[in-house]
């Protein structure tokens, strides 16, 4: 079979879902393909190689085409972007005949190149979990965050969803105010009694990545007025921006800094996504931000780079 000489794959995967792009060298989307989680570190690595090729084969059946080596390849992964995750995914890339050159990265890279093909600002991701990333105009990058659920992840969703469900448990027990959220969640959860919470949410089925998604409780009381519920979603943006501080302060800038953002806390929930945006401008350290909506754009902008012979 021929190689598709012209063509890149861009991969976006997480905890959740694996997404992945056909486009051609001008960036024109040809076809989109979804699996399931793409992370390796929470799915293992068998499983997300599984996804990453179920997502090609979608994407090449989006655009009506047989699948064959493309010239590059940019998979943008939670949990395989620090150097020692990469070889056993490249090796799959090059075995398996998906593409001459194969870029591994974070995520967060990902989502700063979709919005800034110069692939110069800040990232913000804040999802499942959360963490920030920046690049300034020499090529320098560091990170924040992106700890884990165990002893960082300060706001994510996990941490979100476990910040309210601790806030409804102490006003049942009268050790704080009272909120909203405890029934909130018993309705989410189809319950009729607190205690049932313990029975339901330590159940083996209930991983980090089904905590997290509770966290459209807190957002949803906070909506409603519930005044707990917004303080912890202001204490979710503090920290983020903490995090997004603490990158910009360690490089070096000619301009303030553009913020990509992206994750289903702040691509679905618009009042946090807007608690955040206003605590970063009260930083004075950034300019714009911009939505994320499809981060794989963001590894099919590598993708054609690194085709072109530049290294992002």
């Amino acid at each position: 079979m021929a190689d598709e000489h012209g063509l890149v794959l861009g991969i976006d995967g997480g905890g959740t879902s694996t997404r992945a792009v056909l486009a051609d060298l001008d960036g024109n989307v040809l076809g989109r393909g979804e699996a399931g989680p793409g992370n390796p570190k929470s799915a293992g690595l068998d499983v997300a190689l599984e996804e990453f090729q179920r997502a090609i084969e979608g994407a090449y059946s989006a655009a009506q085409r047989k699948a064959a080596p493309v010239d590059a390849i940019c998979l943008a992964l939670a949990g395989a972007g620090r150097a020692e995750d990469r070889p056993p995914i490249e090796e799959w890339a090059r075995a398996g005949r998906v593409a001459e050159t194969v870029a591994i990265v974070a995520d967060a890279v990902a989502v700063l190149a979709a919005a800034a093909p110069e692939i110069i600002g800040v990232s913000m991701i804040a999802g499942t979990g959360s963490m920030v990333y920046g690049r300034d105009q020499d090529g320098s990058e560091t990170r924040a965050g992106g700890w884990g659920a165990l002893f960082g992840d300060e706001g994510s969703g996990y941490v979100l969803a476990v910040a309210g469900l601790r806030a409804a448990v102490r006003a049942f027990d009268g050790r704080g105010p009272s909120t909203t959220l405890l029934p909130a969640f018993l309705d989410r959860l189809k319950l009729t009694e607190a205690g049932g919470l313990v029975t339901t949410l330590y159940s083996p089925g209930w991983d980090k990545r089904r905590i997290a998604a509770l966290a459209t409780v807190v957002t949803t009381c906070a909506d409603g007025g519930d005044d707990i519920a917004n303080g912890l979603l202001q204490d979710g943006a503090e920290e983020l921006t903490k995090a997004a501080v603490a990158v910009a302060e360690r490089l070096a800038w000619n301009a303030k800094p553009m913020v990509a953002m992206a994750g289903g806390l702040i691509a679905n929930a618009a009042g946090f996504r807007g608690l955040l945006e206003t605590s970063l401008a009260q930083s004075q350290h950034f300019g714009r931000t911009v939505l994320v909506t499809e981060p794989a754009l963001g590894s099919v902008a590598i993708a054609r780079r690194l085709a072109e012979g530049k290294w992002w």
